[in-house]
């Protein structure tokens, strides 16, 4: 059975001349299946321009251009009509996913995930899963650089964030305490991970959040009207540490 990628249904509000406590209907102008032959699905997608989207997210269908392992990243492009110019995988040997993608002010559009193993476009491999961020040309589908950051534990990126010049953020978990983690706070199982790069893929900073339990971050958004540069939201297990008196239950949301 033919698994796809349902990238878009793209709708448009149309609103009467003087509207009185009526909501206005989203109108479908098009939808479209992109994938192979096996699963295919996009986690991310991002307005390139005004005429140009893409979206990104894994794929096992071995007959894609650039496939490499049991699941790639996988990276689609196509113009406001649906039309597709792109649809390529990228990663290693093994399991890969794409959970973000970001266009930064050279062109590229940057996706981040983690990745399980070294070989084909991953050169750098710690253990276990690892952040791993793969930015391409989407013109024509090459890449430009790729970037392991983690330990020897698991590592993941959920969420990119352009900020401003030399801080491309990323934000997700790590249970490591070692390589580019080394030198941040340790504070019980998966801790809230936040760091930025460049438009290079150079790591300039890293830091975490936690308590004993589990945490992870899901989402990024600019926060000027809050006095703040940005917002980070996600779960938490914990009651101490971070959060220390703040736990409503099993697992509660956050904002950074």
């Amino acid at each position: 059975m033919k698994n796809g990628v349902c990238i878009l249904v793209i709708l448009s509000m149309i609103l009467p001349a003087i509207v009185v406590q009526v909501e206005a209907q989203p109108v479908k102008h098009w939808s479209k299946l992109f994938g192979g032959k096996s699963t295919d699905v996009a986690f991310s997608t991002l307005n390139y321009n005004d005429t140009t989207l893409a979206f990104a997210g894994r794929s096992s269908s071995a007959e894609l251009p650039g496939s490499r392992g049991a699941d790639d990243f996988l990276l689609g492009v196509c113009n406001s009509d649906g039309n597709l110019s792109l649809l390529k995988k990228f990663g290693g040997p093994s399991v890969d996913e794409a959970h973000s993608v970001e266009k930064i002010p050279n062109g590229l559009v940057v996706m981040g995930g983690y990745t399980s193993a070294k070989g084909g476009d991953v050169s750098t491999f710690y253990g276990l899963t690892d952040t791993w961020l793969a930015a391409v040309n989407p013109a024509n589908g090459s890449l430009v650089w790729e970037k392991t950051i983690g330990g020897t534990n698991n590592d993941q990126l959920n969420e990119l964030f352009y900020l401003e010049t030399g801080r491309l953020f990323f934000a997700g978990h790590t249970k490591s305490v070692d390589r580019d983690v080394a030198m941040v706070p340790t504070r019980g199982l998966n801790d809230v991970m936040i760091g930025y790069v460049n438009e290079s893929g150079e790591l300039n900073k890293i830091a975490t959040f936690g308590g004993a339990k589990d945490e992870t971050a899901k989402k990024m958004l600019a926060a000027e009207a809050f006095g703040g540069q940005m917002l980070v939201f996600g779960e938490s297990s914990s009651n101490d540490l971070n959060f220390a008196g703040l736990n409503r239950g099993r697992r509660d949301v956050f904002v950074l």
